[in-house]
């Protein structure tokens, strides 16, 4: 023989003999306790107005960021210089818009990509000069190779 089964935990339940209200179900028979069913008002939250954005002030500073990446890298010299140009003139009308609709932290950010850039372009100069010098060097490996080459008599090349 099987042992019974449980019934449905204690609690508030569809009344099975009036319909629109609840019963106490206590675990093991119905009560006498009944109520109206319980209805849960639903609230509707007022919409949210999207917060403006300045999206020359977002690609001022992405460009900025970049920039100066690119700019450490020295034969990336001239992405650099083309970022960091882009990020001072975004910078320019970011900070232009903001002047005129406040946005909170927006300025900031337009402020953020005008020095970006132009540490990207200074970046991206220094990267050309390590560029140049190292190419310098390089040539001059070339000419003392070509000269040790061109004097076969020569018993040490430097």
């Amino acid at each position: 023989m099987l042992p019974p089964t449980p019934g449905p935990a204690a609690g508030w339940y569809a009344d099975p003999e009036l319909q629109g209200g609840e019963r106490y179900w206590d675990g093991a028979q119905w009560s006498e306790q009944r109520r109206p069913v319980q209805v849960v008002p639903v609230v509707f939250a007022a919409p949210v107005e999207p917060q403006a954005t300045n999206g020359f002030a977002i690609a001022a500073l992405v460009c900025g960021i970049v920039g100066v990446v690119f700019g450490i890298l020295p034969w990336t010299f001239w992405v650099a210089w083309v970022l960091g140009v882009l990020a001072i003139v975004f910078g320019a009308i970011g900070r232009r818009r903001a002047d005129r609709e406040p946005v909170v932290g927006k300025q900031s950010m337009a402020t953020a990509g005008l020095i970006l850039g132009i540490v990207a372009i200074v970046f991206g100069i220094i990267g050309l000069i390590v560029l140049l010098s190292f190419l310098d060097g390089v040539g001059s490996l070339f000419d003392d190779l070509e000269s040790c080459v061109s004097n076969p008599d020569q018993i040490f090349c430097d």
